[in-house]
């Protein structure tokens, strides 16, 4: 058995909420999409002058208050809780427990699109956005040799400088 255990580095840490951004972005777009349609007919059942563009606003403000709660700091607590991985992998699955997520997730390692590797961490990618970071100084158990042997013909050297 292969694992991965530990907090994360900030590089790497900043690496994964660079990568969230672009997630809650896309996310944040389909939600406005489908939510001003909504907003337009609540809004018209208050009889505004101008329904479009009192709910063109009140979807505008829903989507800052949305994206804005992405950039509101973390207490040393939450961060160290949010840091924490605890990865590890048989020959068949991968499993990741987070400390700020409750439960874990089990994943074929078959099912993996690639193993994309960022000098300092791995991060295993499947389809649409579930990725698992593995930071190679946090293995605990097994070697980086097995762990690459899991995902022969899937890895992504990646230029190390995209992860800053």
């Amino acid at each position: 058995m292969i694992e991965f255990k530990g907090h994360i580095s900030d590089k790497t840490y900043q690496y994964i909420k660079r990568r969230d951004l672009i997630a809650d972005a896309i996310t944040g777009a389909i939600a406005f999409t489908l939510a001003f349609p909504v907003t337009l007919v609540v809004v018209k059942a208050f009889k505004f002058d101008n329904p479009f563009i009192a709910a063109l606003w009140c979807t505008l403000i829903l989507e800052i208050v949305f994206v804005g709660l992405h950039f509101l700091p973390l207490t040393k607590k939450q961060k160290a809780k949010e840091s924490f991985y605890h990865v590890f992998i048989d020959d068949e699955f991968i499993v990741v427990e987070r400390e700020a997520y409750p439960g874990e997730v089990c994943k074929p390692i078959s099912d993996a699109k690639c193993l994309k590797d960022y000098g300092d961490f791995y991060e295993v990618v499947y389809k649409p956005l579930n990725d698992y970071i593995c930071q190679k100084d946090l293995i605990s158990g097994g070697t980086l040799e097995e762990f690459e042997a899991l995902f022969e013909g899937k890895i992504k050297r990646m230029n190390s400088e995209k992860s800053e």
